[in-house]
């Protein structure tokens, strides 16, 4: 990878797209969304990926397509899923990632909107923002909060 990538990861509902589009207008770059570019790729939304193929198809969709928006030589601001880093291999090629110049941004907000997103529904929501604090530490170039 020779573009020096800006990777927003977080939470759902903490605005990495609404920051990602923004931080993009800023820096002149292109902005990619993640969820946005499986869906296209897909043909069908992501609740409907989860919903007939289950959260392990949605996470090996999700790591391809990590892997390839990153590839791209030209430097984007990129927004991930909430739950990129749940995935062994999706940090992995974050870690990557960063060690060619990428930088990981994990964007918080005091208290996300939950949305009504397939992971949320099924799974307690307290377990599994705690379960991911030391992803995100390991994950990461730090944090910023979005103060939505």
């Amino acid at each position: 990878m020779a573009a020096p990538h800006v990777v927003l990861v977080g939470l759902m509902g903490v605005g990495k797209s609404s920051v990602g589009r923004a931080l993009a207008r800023e820096m002149k770059r292109p902005f990619v969304d993640t969820d946005s570019v499986i869906e296209s790729n897909e043909g069908r939304t992501i609740a409907d990926i989860f919903a007939v193929d289950g959260e392990a198809t949605f996470r090996e969709i999700e790591r391809h397509t990590l892997e390839s928006v990153l590839a791209s030589t030209q430097a984007a601001v990129i927004a991930t899923g909430g739950g990129v880093v749940e995935t062994a291999a999706c940090r992995d090629t974050l870690a990557v990632a960063r060690r060619a110049g990428a930088r990981v941004v994990w964007l918080s907000a005091p208290l996300p909107r939950w949305p009504s997103a397939p992971v949320v529904r099924t799974t307690d929501r307290c377990s599994r923002v705690i379960a991911r604090q030391p992803l995100r530490d390991s994950s990461t170039d730090g944090g910023r909060s979005t103060k939505r």
